[in-house]
């Protein structure tokens, strides 16, 4: 019993033993500090909120110290470094769009807002002023996100007459889709200049399709800015939070125009040119004296009336109007008195490359094709071979380089297009012409490349403004404001960026010495005079000689209907401009040139009705002797220049 006993009182005192014990653990577990809110992470902020594979993310929070994960969109990091416990730097993967989560031993955190785009692998057009283009910050919830990218151009100015600036525009497209016209927002405030931000300014259209860059100050030179920044509104264009986007900046060289009045014609009537050739020059009623554009009101046309705009006898075809006529210019039709912006430059080939490599197959087919074939001037297909002259087949090709890069497919994968002058098959490089006005251009090339850079055709009068200003008109002047001129007679550097004329004081390509047009701007040098540059009063280049300039005519119906709205920067699919009131739209279509004209020469020369050959007197601003003729039909003289009404 005794044994029994101390048995029973073991086996108790163990018992209490183990109950004490389990009530001390107890009391020990209940007195430790367990994980507070203060241990926990938090994410405030990351940057950049949207990139692609590869890049860094910062992000900032607080308790990162001995991070385990961090994800994007739920995809893992590629690499991840807790700097201290308020911020980690994470390499990002394949990554999605979505949350950014960093998980600790303690918990986990997590912020929405990121968003995974793809590298803008196209991130310049090859011919532009425009580099190191990138897709910068977005916004999800106003829509919006930045573009940056650094720009630069030569012989910049502003002075107290009139300054020049560059038309940028953007394309983009999403996932494997087609390029579109992005609409950037129309507040000044919201883009930035960059690192010329005291000295330049920005300057976005009212319909959001464009923005100018130009100088705010007095200044002459080259001019360079980084990390410009534009503000795309993406989601007026239908572009989702998610979507992969590609992006390219185009840049265009424009002349400011200012509002006021200025003078038509030159006072003479083309007696004592080479064969007394007749240019059709505008008038004052049925005198020799110029006609002033005081106004953008409605101006009548012919008749005898001392306020009427007549003109001389030599138009081709006729003016349909005149002492026994009257018509009436419309007060829509621009008459060149309010402001407007001119391109410094003709279209280049490189410039058309580019245009063309942003279409689909069917618009490149469009812009490519001959309306008038024949074996010299037939269709070349984006599916042609490489190396075939992309808008001309004549083996005398006048200087036009622009060919097939790499074939398209027919009907689905568009060509890509690209300047090749030396015809190594390696394309543009710095010896292919790729600055070379563009030669071989109809009235429905020009429009449909208008249309798709948001500017608009030049109607006559904004022509002879842009050349002359406000001076007195000077009998049979150039556009260089005197009536002499010195023709290049051949080439330095053919095809380069420095391309020169051989005779340094030379200041205009004509006379069909150089077979075919040359270099845009190549007789401007810095210290020359406005003479010595072949340019306008305004600094405009080239608008005497190299290739034919097109505008809306006065002289027949259909051009004086022109109406000066601008494009909205898309083609239709067939590869023409759209704009309601252009001259030519039929049936929604820019698709005839009935009703426009040509005038200031080109780099030809021309036979007059009797045999006599007059090199000089087509390149005369007030010369008409084209100034009302449809031509369809590329031919190598044949160019285009843009224009855009100022806000």
């Amino acid at each position: 019993m005794i044994h029994q006993f101390d048995t029973m009182n073991s086996c108790l005192n163990l018992i209490i033993g183990l109950a004490i014990c389990t009530t001390l653990l107890a009391c020990s577990k209940k007195d430790e500090p367990t994980p507070s809110g203060a241990l926990v992470p938090t994410i405030t902020s990351f940057t950049p909120t949207n990139t692609q594979q590869g890049t860094a993310v910062t992000i900032t929070g607080t308790n990162f110290t001995g991070a385990t994960a961090v994800s994007f969109g739920g995809t893992a990091a590629t690499s991840f470094t807790v700097t201290n416990s308020t911020t980690i730097t994470a390499v990002l993967g394949v990554g999605a769009s979505g949350n950014v989560s960093v998980t600790t031993p303690n918990g986990a955190a997590s912020l929405a807002g990121f968003t995974f785009g793809a590298a803008n692998p196209i991130s310049n057009p090859i011919y532009g002023l425009v580099s190191a283009t990138s897709l910068g910050d977005k916004s999800t919830a106003a829509k919006t996100q930045k573009i940056n990218f650094n720009l630069a151009w030569k012989r910049s100015w502003r002075d107290a007459i009139n300054y020049d600036a560059v038309w940028l525009f953007v394309k983009f497209k999403t996932n494997s889709s087609e390029w579109k016209h992005a609409t950037l927002n129309t507040n000044p405030a919201f883009h930035s200049t960059g690192s010329q931000a005291a000295t330049a300014t920005i300057a976005p259209s009212a319909d959001g399709k464009g923005a100018y860059y130009f100088r705010s100050g007095v200044g002459k030179g080259d001019f360079a800015s980084n990390n410009v920044q534009l503000l795309w509104n993406y989601g007026t264009d239908g572009v989702a939070d998610n979507d992969i986007v590609q992006v390219m900046v185009y840049s265009l060289e424009m002349v400011y125009v200012p509002q006021g009045s200025f003078y038509v014609g030159d006072g003479t009537d083309g007696t004592g040119d080479p064969g007394n050739i007749f240019q059709g020059q505008l008038r004052k009623a049925e005198s020799n004296t110029p006609y002033q554009i005081t106004s953008e009101n409605a101006i009548t046309l012919g008749g005898t009336n001392v306020g009427s705009l007549s003109s001389a006898n030599g138009a081709t075809p006729p003016d349909d109007f005149s002492a026994a006529t009257q018509q009436t210019l419309p007060a829509a039709y621009p008459k060149g008195f309010k402001a407007f912006y001119a391109m410094k430059h003709e279209i280049t080939q490189g410039q058309y490359a580019d245009f063309l490599n942003s279409l689909n197959y069917g618009q490149q087919a469009g812009v490519t094709r001959q309306l008038v074939a024949t074996p010299q001037y037939a269709s070349v297909p984006p599916n042609a071979p490489v190396g075939t002259k992309a808008i001309i087949t004549s083996a005398g090709n006048f200087r036009n380089y622009v060919e097939i890069k790499v074939s398209g497919v027919a009907n689905s994968q568009p060509a890509v297009y690209g300047v090749d002058a030396d015809e190594d098959n390696l394309f543009d490089e710095t010896s292919d012409g790729g600055g070379i006005a563009c030669g071989y251009l109809n009235w429905l090339d020009g429009c449909a490349y208008a249309d798709w850079s948001g500017l608009r055709p030049m109607s006559q009068l904004e022509y002879e403004k842009a050349c002359r200003g406000p001076l007195t008109p000077l009998a049979n002047e150039f556009a260089w404001g005197n009536n002499t001129r010195i023709a290049a007679t051949g080439m330095l550097n053919a095809g380069t960026e420095n391309e020169v004329a051989l005779n340094s004081d030379a200041n205009v390509c004509a006379a069909n010495l150089i077979q075919g047009p040359v270099r845009v701007g190549m007789f401007s040098k810095s210290d020359n005079t406005r003479a010595q540059n072949g340019a306008t009063y305004y600094g405009i280049l080239d608008m005497s000689g190299n290739v034919w300039e097109r505008v809306a005519s006065i002289g027949r119906v259909q051009g004086r209907t022109f109406i000066g709205n601008h494009g909205d920067g898309q083609i239709t699919i067939s590869g023409n401009a759209d704009v309601i009131g252009w001259t030519g739209l039929v049936g929604g279509e820019v698709t005839t040139g009935l009703g426009t004209g040509f005038l200031g020469g080109n780099f030809f020369r021309t036979e007059d009705f009797n045999g006599v050959y007059f090199n000089y007197a087509l390149l005369r601003v007030s010369g008409r002797l084209y100034g009302n003729t449809e031509e369809t039909v590329r031919f190598s003289g044949n160019g285009f220049r843009c224009v855009r009404s100022a806000d």
